[in-house]
């Protein structure tokens, strides 16, 4: 990759004739860029979280509440049920307000009270509602149970996916429930019974009454009710570190997965213009998230689900360890990497306070595939290194990307957006030929072993007759966010303005 080249603000020099002051106006004008861009991105996270917090109310609501209480009680109507009279010595004594502008305080105290009750008491109602679970297993065409009709009822009048924000329903979910000991061993051994034999089965119905009678059970149940007391779900981190991070196989087809274009559609076969509209929807998929303007991925648009796992869909990359590894997430990216033809390359999606149009990405897509250079040494198969085991992989980078132009290089791969990998070769689907299309999954899964950024949160990958696809790495969310952007993306994409 191109070195970095380093940019100084600010110089001193000291010569015979005294000292001189220099700076770099175009230095100083990204920092104050920079700056922007950050305070601005504080506000809105401020704004998306005091929405979160208060909704479904808005602050407006709050407004309107308190001079309600306030019109009411100047006209003689006490809504407050005598609580003003009750608070204005206490706002005189502790606040220093004179009469009559105690009771005006005393009414906005209470009003913010009611209000903000109100809210508490609708967040309640919600983690109720959605911890009911009988709806699940009701029989498909037959009458539905008086619970379950009187639930839906209360879940359409109060639950509305479609003007939420993306993390607004996440302070109402229900926590995570904790079975009891005997249907989680009840489970495991129907679980088990299929891939034992008669003896084995037998051993392990011994192994599970030993575990139940020993105690062991019993303590290990403890420490679980005690982590769901303040963890709202007592899996997920468990899951994410035991099932992915400590694993030390190959990451490559063992955890990763693909997805693939839709192959009755066919937008263009200009390689850069499909790789500038994808990406470019992806980019604008990145915005929307930061915004949380995006829907909460909900059942039926009624059921909200979880939306936690969204916050690391870009600028996430898991990070090789000896032992363990470590999922690594920016707040912030401004670049996306780009691999073709054994080489990388760093392209900005963000330059000089704007984001780059799609006709912009495709002249910088087109200009690589026009660059015929050759690879630097070992450049073409460093992402083999991101398909082996993860020990290799760790004293790999240890030993060899720890400083200088190398750790430069792996730096801007690593905290890019994403990874787009413009492939030489054609994929595409044949009615005809089922092998076309095994050949297309197979490229996405996995690729030559070296084309393919295993460690990234996805690999975007174009084909050089445009179809598109990913490589996905598993351990930072479950498919279905992946799945939302990759269904908008390819919508969406085929509409793009500009190329």
């Amino acid at each position: 990759m191109a070195e970095a080249h380093q940019a100084v603000v600010f110089a001193f020099n000291i010569t015979d004739q005294g000292i001189q002051f220099e700076f770099d106006k175009d230095a100083l004008h990204q920092v104050w860029r920079s700056g922007v861009r950050a305070y601005k991105k504080r506000y809105a996270g401020f704004k998306n979280r005091l929405r979160n917090g208060i909704y479904p109310a808005k602050p407006g609501s709050l407004l309107t509440t308190m001079l309600v209480m306030i019109l009411a009680t100047m006209f003689g109507n006490d809504l407050s049920l005598g609580y003003v009279k009750l608070l204005n010595p206490v706002v005189v004594k502790y606040l220093g307000v004179v009469p009559p502008h105690d009771t005006y305080v005393s009414c906005a105290l209470i009003a913010c009270g009611l209000w903000l009750s109100a809210i508490l008491l609708y967040k309640q109602l919600i983690g109720c509602l959605l911890a009911y679970h009988g709806w699940m297993y009701e029989a498909h065409g037959r009458s539905i149970s008086w619970r379950t009709k009187v639930w839906s009822v209360l879940v359409k009048l109060l639950v509305s996916c479609k003007r939420a924000g993306l993390y607004s329903f996440q302070g109402a979910l229900p926590r995570l429930p904790v079975p009891n000991v005997d249907d989680t061993i009840r489970r495991y051994l129907v679980s088990m019974e299929p891939l034992l034999s008669d003896d084995q089965m037998a051993e392990m119905r011994q192994l599970a009454d030993e575990f139940k009678s020993k105690g062991t059970a019993k303590k290990l149940q403890f420490y679980l009710r005690l982590k769901s007391w303040w963890a709202p779900n007592y899996v997920s981190d468990w899951w994410e570190e035991f099932v992915y991070l400590y694993s030390r196989d190959p990451i490559m087809v063992n955890s990763n997965y693909y997805g693939i274009d839709a192959i009755f559609v066919r937008p263009t076969r200009v390689q850069a213009a499909r790789a500038a509209n994808v990406s470019w929807s992806m980019l604008q998929y990145w915005r929307k998230l930061s915004r949380e303007e995006v829907k909460p991925l909900s059942i039926n648009d009624t059921v909200p689900l979880c939306s936690w796992q969204y916050e690391r869909l870009f600028a996430t990359t898991r990070i090789p360890g000896d032992e363990r590894d470590r999922i690594m997430h920016l707040n912030d990216a401004k670049h996306i990497a780009v691999y073709h033809a054994g080489r990388y390359f760093k392209v900005y999606f963000y330059y000089a306070g704007r984001w780059l149009e799609p006709c912009e990405l495709e002249q910088q897509f087109q200009s690589i595939l026009n660059d015929k250079s050759a690879p630097s040494a070992g450049e073409a198969d460093l992402a083999a290194l991101t398909a082996g085991e993860r020990r290799i992989w760790a004293r790999a980078r240890r030993d060899f990307f720890s400083r200088g132009a190398n750790r430069t290089s792996l730096d801007a791969i690593e905290r890019a957006a994403f990874v787009l990998a413009l492939d030489e070769e054609s994929a595409d689907y044949d009615p005809e030929d089922d092998s076309q299309l095994d050949r297309f999954a197979k490229s996405l899964l996995h690729g030559n072993g070296c084309n393919r950024w295993f460690d990234k949160t996805f690999t975007l990958v174009v084909f050089a007759n445009g179809r598109i696809g990913f490589n996905a790495e598993h351990s930072w969310a479950d498919a279905p966010v992946l799945s939302q952007l990759w269904e908008e993306t390819v919508i969406t994409s085929d509409i793009v303005p500009g190329v």
